[in-house]
């Protein structure tokens, strides 16, 4: 089908048909509508468009396209019957496309498909889907990498332009819930239940197994930090030897929040604490935050975000403890990560949507859909040009660019 598609696609560019959405040409009660809809970036200037088609009568389909908003289509493609994909080439992917679908007959028209967005910071891959839902995923600090954990219990590296996976770690006992690349890209920690076991990237050889949770490397590579039962430990990221214990006063869980680019740890210790491996002072704040409650520190140390289940992300300001609410989610938010610039935060939501909000304004720029569960992980790429969303329905969506 996708080949028949590809030559279509080279005959019929460019508006053939000579048919505008205007023109409905007769009664569509005779063609079943296709549907399912989607669109993915295939390179960097081709989009692939893909439907289901229902019917068994018609002449071919109509590919409309609108740029910038989706109230001013116009035929683009016209294919021929059975036909259930198509490329179209010499799209940029920082312009905004909308298209939908229909069927027809030398006298009729079947309904629209949905229309499906791309373009402007949208689907660029999509991962799997695989054996069990996606939990983690970790942007190669290399670029051209990305490494997702899931229900089968395995790490996976895939190449991003070509969304293929090019190697397999051996299986944890667990699912996998976090993944942390060291700055440099040679190591890659995993968790699994109480497990975290640090890889050779390049070898998928086993380095160390720890006791722990939420392996966390710091920026500079000198440390790696991980949470068990109800402290926080940091160890030397050569030598594996501690370097320096927090423990909470209660007895609850430790959480880890990220590192700051100074290289200082944010923790949950029963209330919210930013420490110094080094042994400088530390950030102390009456902020309880439980084991369910998602929270991330920007890169700055200014900001800590906190997702409550009420579709809104608080984010206090750690300097005059002000907060800014941002809202437009739904229901829980089940993870956030600040962009590498602080600019943008990006989170998952209950509704099986990922958002994106401008920090400078407190505007939402992307609502972004296409999952069929909930995005469990959200991870920005180094350069921040591109999101990953890790969600229940077994795949991860590489999103962007977001230049």
């Amino acid at each position: 089908m996708v080949a028949a598609a590809l030559l279509f696609a080279a005959l019929s560019i460019a508006g053939c048909g000579g048919e505008s959405p205007s023109n409905t040409g007769g009664s569509n009660s005779f063609i079943e509508s296709p549907n399912g809809i989607s669109a993915e970036w295939h390179t960097d200037t081709q989009v692939i468009l893909r439907w289901r088609d229902r019917s068994n009568n018609e002449d071919g389909f109509k590919i409309y396209e609108s740029i910038d908003d989706d109230t001013s289509f116009v035929v683009i493609l016209t294919t021929a019957a059975n036909v259930d994909s198509i490329l179209i080439p010499g799209r940029n992917p920082e312009t905004v496309y909308f298209y939908k679908v229909r069927a027809y007959t030398r006298n009729n028209f079947s309904d629209y498909t949905e229309t499906v967005r791309i373009g402007g910071g949208y689907l660029y891959r999509t991962l799997g889907p695989l054996g069990g839902p996606m939990l983690s995923v970790a942007f190669s600090p290399l670029g051209a990498a990305i490494a997702t954990g899931n229900g089968d219990n395995r790490v996976r590296i895939w190449t991003i332009s070509t969304a293929t996976e090019y190697r397999r770690f051996p299986a944890h006992s667990h699912m996998v819930t976090s993944l942390c690349f060291s700055p440099g890209g040679g190591r890659l920690a995993s968790n699994a239940a109480d497990d975290i076991r640090i890889w050779n990237v390049n070898t998928s050889e086993e380095i160390l197994s720890l006791d722990g949770r939420e392996p966390a490397f710091s920026p500079n590579g000198e440390y790696i930090a991980l949470a068990k039962d109800s402290s926080v430990y940091i160890l030397n990221a050569s030598t594996f030897d501690t370097v320096s214990v927090y423990r909470a006063e209660l007895n609850v869980d430790a959480r880890i929040f990220g590192w700051t680019n100074q290289n200082k740890l944010a923790v949950g210790l029963h209330n919210f604490r930013i420490v110094d491996p080094a042994g400088g002072p530390q950030l102390q704040k009456e902020i309880f935050l439980d084991k369910d409650t998602r929270a991330a520190i920007s890169r700055s140390g200014e900001y800590l975000a906190i997702g409550g289940g009420s579709g809104t992300i608080r984010l206090r300001k750690l300097s005059d403890t002000t907060d800014t609410i941002l809202s437009g989610g739904s229901g829980k938010c089940y993870s956030l990560a600040f962009s590498p610039s602080d600019s943008l935060i990006a989170a998952g939501w209950a509704d099986w949507r990922v958002r994106i909000w401008n920090l400078s304004t407190g505007a939402m720029k992307n609502d972004l859909t296409g999952h069929e569960y909930i995005p469990y992980q959200v991870a920005w790429s180094v350069d921040g040009d591109f999101l990953a969303s890790a969600s229940g329905d077994r795949t991860v969506r590489i999103w962007g660019p977001f230049k």
